[in-house]
Protein backbone atom coordinates (compact mmCIF):
# COMPACT_ATOMS: atom_id res chain seq x y z
CA UNK A 1 0.00 0.00 0.00
CA UNK A 2 1.05 3.98 -1.05
CA UNK A 3 1.21 6.17 1.32
CA UNK A 4 0.98 9.74 0.30
CA UNK A 5 2.62 12.66 2.84
CA UNK A 6 -0.26 15.63 1.91
CA UNK A 7 2.43 18.52 3.50
CA UNK A 8 4.29 21.05 1.25
CA UNK A 9 7.30 19.87 -0.14
CA UNK A 10 9.70 21.07 2.45
CA UNK A 11 8.19 19.49 5.34
CA UNK A 12 8.15 16.48 3.12
CA UNK A 13 11.86 16.75 3.30
CA UNK A 14 12.37 17.01 6.81
CA UNK A 15 11.07 13.95 7.78
CA UNK A 16 8.44 11.98 6.37
CA UNK A 17 7.36 8.42 6.94
CA UNK A 18 9.91 5.83 5.25
CA UNK A 19 8.66 4.90 1.69
CA UNK A 20 5.38 7.73 1.68
CA UNK A 21 5.43 9.98 -1.82
CA UNK A 22 4.87 13.67 -1.59
CA UNK A 23 1.28 14.56 -2.64
CA UNK A 24 1.11 18.14 -1.17
CA UNK A 25 -2.11 19.56 -1.14
CA UNK A 26 -2.35 23.26 -1.62
CA UNK A 27 -5.04 24.54 1.03
CA UNK A 28 -6.22 28.12 0.57
CA UNK A 29 -9.95 27.34 2.37
CA UNK A 30 -10.67 27.63 6.26
CA UNK A 31 -9.70 24.77 8.42
CA UNK A 32 -12.90 23.76 9.34
CA UNK A 33 -15.16 20.44 8.20
CA UNK A 34 -17.27 22.40 6.23
CA UNK A 35 -14.38 23.79 3.92
CA UNK A 36 -14.40 25.05 0.01
CA UNK A 37 -12.06 22.47 -1.51
CA UNK A 38 -12.92 24.28 -4.80
CA UNK A 39 -10.31 26.72 -3.04
CA UNK A 40 -7.88 24.22 -2.63
CA UNK A 41 -5.39 21.93 -4.58
CA UNK A 42 -4.74 18.41 -5.10
CA UNK A 43 -2.97 16.03 -7.31
CA UNK A 44 -5.49 13.27 -7.59
CA UNK A 45 -3.38 10.91 -9.58
CA UNK A 46 -1.35 8.80 -6.68
CA UNK A 47 -3.71 8.34 -3.26
CA UNK A 48 -5.52 6.77 -1.30
CA UNK A 49 -3.64 6.92 2.18
CA UNK A 50 -2.76 10.58 3.32
CA UNK A 51 -1.49 12.07 5.81
CA UNK A 52 0.46 15.19 7.39
CA UNK A 53 1.47 16.71 10.64
CA UNK A 54 -0.31 15.08 13.35
CA UNK A 55 -3.97 16.11 14.71
CA UNK A 56 -3.53 20.02 14.20
CA UNK A 57 -2.89 19.71 10.97
CA UNK A 58 -6.01 19.86 8.39
CA UNK A 59 -4.10 19.24 4.72
CA UNK A 60 -4.21 14.83 5.03
CA UNK A 61 -8.26 15.41 6.26
CA UNK A 62 -9.35 17.93 3.30
CA UNK A 63 -7.32 15.70 1.00
CA UNK A 64 -9.05 12.84 2.05
CA UNK A 65 -12.59 14.58 1.77
CA UNK A 66 -11.89 15.17 -1.62
CA UNK A 67 -10.57 12.28 -2.76
CA UNK A 68 -14.17 10.25 -1.06
CA UNK A 69 -15.91 13.35 -3.03
CA UNK A 70 -14.11 11.91 -6.22
CA UNK A 71 -15.35 8.78 -6.20
CA UNK A 72 -12.72 6.84 -4.30
CA UNK A 73 -13.73 4.47 -2.38
CA UNK A 74 -10.93 3.21 -0.14
CA UNK A 75 -9.40 6.55 0.98
CA UNK A 76 -7.79 5.95 4.68
CA UNK A 77 -6.34 8.80 6.68
CA UNK A 78 -3.50 8.91 9.25
CA UNK A 79 -3.68 10.90 11.67
CA UNK A 80 -0.53 10.74 14.18
CA UNK A 81 -1.51 11.89 17.54
CA UNK A 82 2.09 12.52 18.85
CA UNK A 83 3.11 14.91 16.08
CA UNK A 84 3.35 18.72 16.05
CA UNK A 85 0.37 20.46 14.10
Amino acid sequence: MKVFDARKKAEYVEGHIPGAVSAPYKGKSKKAKDFDASKDGLDQKKFPVVYCNGPRCWKSYKAAVVLVREGYTNVQLYRNSGSPG
